[in-house]
């Protein structure tokens, strides 16, 4: 059984969840201040692996990467931080600073032998990270200044970015390309389109 903070306090909710691709590990990011990684051994065999206290407040999201052949977790948060840590030990290896927001979401990435992070914060502004501490190498807004999920395609050739919103201003957005509409009913929903950027 998950060791959920939510237990013991009916005000923690689960703002993500992500496993590594063989399966292994799975991580929980909650609403307040704790990851948490279990491991996978088949069948319902699930033991806690590691208990991080991530930041102060949220954290929004969580990924995996393998910075150097290293397994790390990356966190963000309320706290307007990116973090990285060795999803072994749990020891900080970085630490990003530099948005005026929360950061809503992270996406770890590599193109030939550079590996980067890009974040996104709740005021639409993205950020691209080296596993360095040089600070951000890259700032732009996002489309409509929408905060909302990234992902890279199954190619790895582009940035794929989920926004909401009722309206649309496609005007002077040559550089990006809307590839799919769809509807989102419960909850009252909205008009949600996803935006790809080249590389």
């Amino acid at each position: 059984m998950l060791n959920a903070p939510a237990v013991k306090d009916p005000g923690v909710s689960v703002n993500h969840v992500i496993r590594i691709p063989d399966g292994a590990l799975f991580g929980i990011a909650y609403s307040r201040h704790i990851v948490q990684i279990y491991s996978y051994h088949g069948g319902d065999d699930v033991q806690e692996h590691l208990e991080i206290d991530a930041h102060v407040g949220g954290v929004n999201d969580l990924a995996f990467s393998h910075p150097n052949e290293q397994l790390c977790v990356i966190t963000c948060g309320d706290d307007k931080t990116i973090k990285v840590r060795d999803a072994t030990t749990g020891a900080k290896q970085y630490t990003f600073e530099g948005h005026q927001a929360p950061v809503y979401s992270v996406c770890p990435h590599y193109k030939e032998n550079i590996q980067f992070i890009f974040s996104i914060a709740l005021d639409g502004k993205i950020k691209a990270w080296e596993y360095d501490n040089l600070g951000c190498r890259v700032d732009y807004d996002a489309p409509g200044r929408w905060c909302t999920t990234m992902a890279y395609s199954a190619d790895g050739t582009r940035l794929v970015y989920l926004a909401q919103s009722f309206l649309f201003p496609f005007a002077g957005w040559a550089n990006y390309i809307v590839i799919y509409f769809f509807l989102l009913f419960f909850f009252g929903g909205g008009l949600q389109a996803i935006f790809m950027w080249d590389k």
